[in-house]
C-alpha cells in the first residue's frame, strides 16, 4: 500500500482558498456600501410615496392586495466542477486527489431552479442544484483502493454526484426608489434583503481502479451535510424591465467530532422582464465547499468550488 508521508491530509487555506476568501470579503464590501450609496439619507432624496419598487412591481400582480406571490426560476448551469478529495479506502502520495486526476473536472449542462415567495418586505426561497460526472481516465500517479496499489496508466472510473438545497427566509431592510414615471413607476431602484436559512449537501463518489488482466477495486462514499446560512441580496431595477442582483450567503455547521461543513455561494444575475409574468435571465454563480467527515484513513473530504455560467426564465404566478 502507498502511504503518504509526513501529514498529507492536513488541509490549508494558503493558495486558492485565499484568493477565494478574499474574493468573497470584497463582494461583502461592495454590496454594503452600495446598499448605503444608494439610502435616503446617502442620496439626499426621499423615496417617492406613489406607486411601488421594481420588485414589488414584479412580484406581485395588479390587485394582489399584498397576497403572497411565487416566482419559478428553472435555469441550466454551465459549470465544472474542481479541487480535492480524499475518500476512506483511497491513498495517494500526496494525500488528496485532484478531481482532474480523476477526469469528472467537465463542463456540462447542470439543472437548477428556484421557488421564491414573497409579501410585502418578507420572502422565502426554496432552490437546488444537482450535478453527476462520470468519467473513465487513464491514472497520472500512482494510488492505493482498499490496499491494492495502482500505477500511473492504469484505468481509473470516477463518479460525482452532488446536490445540494437550501431554504432561506428574507427581510427587505432598505428599499430606495428614483425617477417616478408617469404610470407611477420608477425608472431605477435599490432594495437589499437579508437572508438566512439552511443548506443540505449530499456529495455521493466512486472510485474504480483496474490494472487490466490483474485486479480491479473500488471505493464509495456518501455523506450528507447540513449548515446554518446567512447572507445578503441586493437588487438594481432600471427602466422596469432591467434587474441585476447580486447574492452572496456564507454557511457553516460542526459537531466537534471531526465533522464539519463550510461554504460560500456567490451569485451574480441579469435579468430581462419584458412581461409582468414572463422574463428571462443569465448571469454566473460559483459555490465554495470545504465539507470534511472523520479524520485519518477514514476521512471523506471534498474541499473544492463548482463554477459556471447559468441560463434560464422566471414565471411569476
Amino acid at each position: 500500500m502507498v502511504r503518504p508521508t509526513g501529514n498529507p491530509k492536513a488541509g490549508s487555506l494558503a493558495g486558492p482558498g485565499t484568493r477565494r476568501f478574499g474574493a468573497a470579503a470584497l463582494a461583502v464590501g461592495l454590496l454594503v456600501s452600495g446598499a448605503w450609496a444608494f439610502s435616503p439619507d446617502a442620496s439626499g432624496e426621499a423615496p417617492d410615496a406613489r406607486g411601488e419598487s421594481l420588485s414589488r412591481h414584479y412580484f406581485e400582480a395588479p390587485g394582489s392586495g399584498g397576497d403572497w406571490t411565487v416566482q419559478f426560476e428553472p435555469s441550466l448551469w454551465y459549470a465544472v466542477p474542481g479541487g480535492k478529495v480524499d475518500l476512506p479506502g483511497l491513498e495517494t502520495s500526496r494525500g488528496e486527489i485532484d478531481l482532474i486526476d480523476l477526469g469528472v473536472d467537465n463542463t456540462g449542462l447542470r439543472p437548477s431552479g428556484e421557488f421564491i415567495f414573497r409579501r410585502g418586505r418578507w420572502m422565502g426561497l426554496v432552490g437546488g442544484i444537482y450535478i453527476e460526472e462520470e468519467n473513465d481516465t487513464a491514472l497520472n500517479q500512482t494510488i492505493s483502493v482498499n490496499g491494492s496499489s495502482y500505477d500511473a496508466g492504469d484505468r481509473v472510473e470516477s463518479r460525482l454526484r452532488f446536490a445540494s438545497g437550501r431554504l432561506l427566509g428574507g427581510y427587505r431592510i432598505h428599499s430606495f426608489q428614483g425617477g417616478p414615471t408617469a404610470d407611477g413607476g420608477y425608472n431605477f431602484t435599490s432594495d437589499f434583503d437579508l437572508i438566512a436559512g439552511a443548506r443540505f449537501t449530499h456529495i455521493n463518489w466512486r472510485v474504480a481502479a483496474e490494472d487490466p488482466g490483474v485486479s480491479r477495486d473500488s471505493v464509495r462514499a456518501s455523506r450528507l451535510f447540513p449548515e446554518a446560512i446567512g447572507g445578503v441580496r441586493w437588487t438594481l431595477g432600471f427602466i422596469e424591465q432591467i434587474t441585476i442582483d447580486t447574492e452572496l450567503t456564507i454557511g457553516g455547521m460542526t459537531t466537534g467530532d471531526d465533522d464539519t461543513a463550510f461554504s460560500i455561494d456567490i451569485i451574480q444575475g441579469l435579468a430581462w422582464d419584458p412581461h409582468p409574468n414572463l422574463g428571462a435571465q443569465f448571469g454566473y454563480r460559483q459555490l465554495l465547499i470545504r465539507h470534511t467527515d472523520g479524520k485519518g484513513d477514514d476521512r471523506f473530504r471534498y474541499d473544492g468550488a463548482i463554477a459556471g455560467l447559468y441560463a434560464g426564465v422566471k414565471v411569476r404566478f
